[in-house]
């Protein structure tokens, strides 16, 4: 199905990427989510299985690794807790009626790639950190932040 012009935000060179990457999740998988969450301790997403489990239904990262979208971005590991949705002002993932699942909204993409160059002639571009800040609750989102070592 192709995408309404009106919902996609043109990155570069043709590659576009929906203004909302929603995650598609089955009944079940929302059901494996909830009986973990209610067995881990505090309903807590930050366990290795929990953070698999919901990598493997992200779907930016599935329409990148088809090949569909965003070619020449990279994006760091991701090894934190999903930054969204949290009731404002909390550590608890969404308890609205929506029950929204938690997710990886908010990204780092990143290409060192300018238009003269190659991936070969490119500056060396080093990924040092990529994280969540966890400790801000002004927001239903949580901050999502990386630091890079570019060489000149």
């Amino acid at each position: 199905e192709a995408a309404d012009p009106s919902d996609v935000v043109n990155i570069r060179d043709g590659d576009t990427l929906p203004k909302s990457l929603r995650v598609a999740l089955s009944q079940e998988l929302l059901d494996q989510i909830s009986s973990r969450m209610h067995d881990a301790d505090h309903g807590q997403l930050d366990s290795v299985d929990m953070l698999e489990l919901l990598l493997a239904f992200d779907q930016l990262r599935a329409q990148k690794s088809a090949g569909n979208i965003l070619k020449g971005w990279q994006e760091g590991q991701i090894t934190f807790p999903p930054s969204y949705k949290f009731d404002p002002y909390t550590k608890r993932h969404d308890t609205s009626k929506k029950s929204r699942v938690p997710s990886w909204t908010d990204r780092v993409l990143f290409s060192h790639q300018t238009a003269e160059s190659s991936e070969d002639s490119a500056p060396p571009l080093e990924l040092l950190g990529y994280a969540s800040v966890e400790q801000a609750f002004h927001s239903d989102h949580r901050p999502v932040i990386a630091r890079f070592r570019l060489e000149l």
